[in-house]
């Protein structure tokens, strides 16, 4: 925790977070001091001459200070340290470093659910930091002043005495504390992976009810949730048998001992008064301030004590948002883990006008490509296919900086390991921001940072060429959607041509990003790629794209490649021959799949599909009807009754207790039964406080006697 404090340190939050209630402590504390001061000094004034002129003064500084307070607490709580903690520091310093999201996530591997420990627990140690260090700064003040006052007028024994109480309960409590910490880390974890079950099943909703898993998938959420419960029960638990020795020392015995202080001091001379009436109401004076000195002074001890207790609850958000701190600290300083990076790996990536591939091993676990040799010519078209899990997309994880790079050297345009402008990246699924169209054609580019404005005629045309130019009619040029969902994921994948239309690459990384399109509009798209000058590197399993490439890259899944120049239709050699006879079952997929490509030939697409042309005979269709007469659609409409306020309140106990008989019935009568108690008991204590003066004022009048 100490670590979060020096980041504080460090980004200059200290200084707001003490400047602005620095004044507002000082006001609080000297108007304290002041009243309890003047009210000591001048009571006779107050009670006899000026009492409603000062009482209307006290009232009016009292409440000017407390709404400051107040106001300023929450200004600290939200501004400061929530909003600046979290926005500022965790995101923009950490995650949105070189790519440290997506390697926590997919490549680290040591911290799980880390939006959980952003989104909750940043927050959360925010809240309870702030209320420790403000409740723990009035208590220190407070607890100087009180004995300072206690000792100049009693004895600096009371102080001692009450010190020494206070450590050595607080000494007793810490024995018996358990480590809330370690709960506290391991609830927030199991909460994390919770929410993690809740959102997965909100983003795969129509793939679970299209299969009806619904029961698998409420099986799985209500055993995490049982593990989540029977954990807290567990903490619940610790906090009951411990607060309850807790309550027992600082509470009730610390009220038997607040009670011999109080009276000790009108029995042994300290503030004992003469036998006469003026002096008699004195003391009583003296009794009623020497009680509120020790009240105060009680409580501040008290609630430093305590802090023992939220700090040992609050080191277990610390250690979770330090862990996440340093592992992206970590990832956001280097470009490979430390045990994947080899020696001498520094200089593994340079700078060219091509794309390079020399000696390059890529990691998952396995090799999947085995020191590949392969050089890409601006002009020139890469086909890369294989069988699944034959490491096609992870030859381009390593080119984008998302993997390490283990072993070999890269060439590639432009500086660092991560893709540039000139090399663009078109997915399967292509990334769909929330904001207007425009801004999803020049993503990942916002509007202050184009070279040249896109316009609306460009707009116009580059939806044109892929067909979406109906979405200007559906959409206003200005609204915010959310296209992932409006979108079908052809549209998606159209969208994404148009936006590799609008960067114009010098290279192009595509990803199957035509498997959901038409033929026609996969041609159109491959033809205005190579007429802009881009270089193609497609990854796809389908045979007709050969025809719009110049080399193909076969992998076999084993680590073993191939490379083919369609040029010279013949097969080029290169580290290994070409696929022979297999061993293994997914070599021989391989070579199903190399097969499948090189028996068409170049150009072979539009043969292919002048060649499945057919005359066709209507056999049946949709019925003839009057498009121009719509039919009335009738929406079905729920309707409740109203009901009145007892019958609602009825309905909720009965969902809440069923019977009064029931495991949830008894607990309610538990509740009610030890609330009663406790009421029942804060009376007999009040009454035994209230005996307190007349037993102190009795005793002191016979002692005076």
């Amino acid at each position: 925790m100490l670590k979060l404090v020096i980041y504080w340190h460090r980004f200059k939050v200290l200084g707001w977070f003490g400047s602005g209630p620095s004044w507002m402590l000082f006001y609080h504390f000297f108007h304290k001091c002041y009243f309890r001061l003047f009210y000591f000094l001048h009571k006779e004034e107050c009670l006899f001459n000026k009492f409603y002129k000062i009482l209307g003064v006290h009232c009016h500084l009292w409440l000017c200070v407390n709404s400051s307070l107040n106001w300023l607490v929450k200004s600290i709580d939200f501004v400061v340290i929530t909003l600046f903690f979290t926005m500022v520091f965790v995101y923009r310093l950490l995650c949105f470093q070189n790519m440290t999201y997506y390697k926590i996530s997919h490549v680290d591997g040591r911290i799980t659910n880390p939006e959980q420990r952003i989104a909750s627990d940043v927050p959360r140690f925010c809240t309870e930091l702030s209320e420790i260090v403000q409740d723990d700064l009035i208590a220190v003040i407070d607890a100087l002043l009180y004995t300072w006052r206690l000792c100049s007028y009693a004895s600096p024994k009371y102080a001692i005495w009450l010190l020494g109480f206070v450590l050595g309960s607080t000494t007793a409590t810490k024995i018996f504390s358990p480590t809330f910490g370690k709960l506290m880390s391991t609830e927030q974890q199991l909460e994390g992976e919770y929410r993690q079950l809740h959102s997965r099943l909100r983003t795969n909703s129509e793939s679970i009810a299209y299969y009806g898993g619904e029961k698998r998938e409420e099986s799985h959420i209500q055993q995490k949730f049982k593990t989540l419960v029977r954990h807290i029960k567990v903490v619940l638990y610790d906090y009951w048998w411990f607060g309850t020795i807790e309550d027992f020392l600082l509470k009730y015995l610390g009220a038997a001992v607040s009670v011999i202080l109080i009276a000790e001091p009108f029995f042994h001379g300290h503030i004992n008064p003469d036998s006469s009436t003026l002096e008699r109401a004195e003391m009583l004076s003296n009794l009623r301030y020497h009680h509120s000195v020790i009240f105060s002074l009680f409580q501040s001890l008290g609630t430093l004590s305590i802090s023992t207790r939220r700090l040992n609850r609050l080191s277990g958000y610390a250690y979770r948002i330090n862990e996440l701190m340093a592992v992206s600290r970590e990832l956001s300083s280097v470009d490979v883990k430390p045990s994947l990076k080899r020696k001498g790996s520094s200089h593994c990536i340079s700078e060219a006008d091509y794309i390079e591939f020399n000696e390059v091993v890529t990691p998952n676990g396995n090799v999947l490509v085995d020191r590949l040799n392969l050089r890409i010519d601006s002009g020139s078209n890469l086909l890369i296919t294989g069988p699944n899990g034959s490491g096609k997309s992870s030859l381009f994880r390593v080119l984008g900086g998302l993997w390490p790079l283990i072993s070999g050297y890269i060439t590639k345009p432009g500086t660092g390991s991560n893709l540039n402008k000139e090399i663009f990246y078109v997915p399967q699924r292509p990334y769909t921001a929330v904001g207007t169209l425009r801004d999803q054609i020049i993503y990942p580019l916002t509007a202050d940072q184009e070279v040249e404005p896109l316009t609306d005629s460009r707009m116009v045309e580059l939806l044109k060429n892929v067909d979406l130019e109906h979405l200007l009619d559906r959409y206003s040029p200005e609204k915010e959607v959310n296209w992932g969902q409006e979108l079908s994921l052809g549209e998606q994948q159209r969208l994404g041509m148009a936006r590799l239309f609008y960067h114009k690459p010098k290279f192009a990384i595509l990803d199957e990003c035509t498997s959901a399109v038409t033929t026609i509009m996969e041609e159109r798209f491959y033809s205005e790629v190579r007429a802009m000058g881009t270089s193609c590197i497609t990854i796809s399993h389908r045979p007709a794209l050969v025809a719009f490439h110049d080399v193909v890259l076969a992998l076999d899944g084993e680590g073993g490649w191939a490379v083919h120049n369609r040029r010279e239709d013949s097969s080029t050699e290169m580290k290994i021959p070409t696929m022979k006879a297999s061993k293994t079952k997914r070599q021989s997929e391989a070579k199903a799949v190399q097969q499948a490509f090189f028996m068409n030939k170049k150009d072979s697409a539009l043969s292919n599909l002048k060649a499945q042309s057919y005359i066709s005979e209507v056999i049946a269709s949709s019925p003839s009807m009057n498009r121009s007469i719509s039919p009335s659609l009738v929406v079905p409409q729920l309707y409740g009754k109203t009901r009145t306020l007892p019958l609602r309140v009825a309905s909720t106990c009965k969902v809440l207790v069923p019977t009064v008989f029931d495991k949830q019935g008894l607990q309610m009568l538990a509740v009610a039964f030890l609330v009663a108690s406790k009421t029942w008991a804060s009376d007999r204590i009040a009454k035994l406080n209230g005996i307190l003066p007349s037993m102190t004022f009795h005793c002191t009048e016979y002692l005076c006697k």
